[in-house]
């Protein structure tokens, strides 16, 4: 009996800098269509973004983790979320840059 397909999950690891050094995000590389189509239209920008992000090591100010989805993306700092979006914009244009991490 064949094995059954499952499509497989690509990641990268993306690493913030500046005030963020050392915070790193795991977020999906071999995105769906609609989830593109829903980043570049900023339909639901927060809920597209969240299913990008499999796991980071964010904190707030008091050292908490913040928790990963829509509620913990609308929780950051302006700066951090806008520099996480252009990292991983950089992953997806430089794929090769980055290496792959097992999904």
């Amino acid at each position: 009996m064949a094995a059954r397909l499952k499509m497989p999950v690509r990641t990268r690891v993306v690493e913030m800098d500046g005030d963020y050094a050392g915070f790193q995000a795991t977020m999906r590389v071999n995105i769906s269509m609609a989830t593109l189509t829903a980043l570049s239209t900023s339909d639901d920008l927060y809920a597209a973004v969240a299913t990008l992000v499999t796991k980071w090591n964010f904190v707030d100010e008091a050292g908490e983790p913040i928790a990963l989805g829509v509620d913990g993306l609308r929780s950051l700092p302006i700066d951090l979320f806008q520099m996480l979006q252009r990292r991983y914009s950089d992953v997806l244009t430089h794929p090769l840059a980055v290496e792959t991490s097992p999904g």
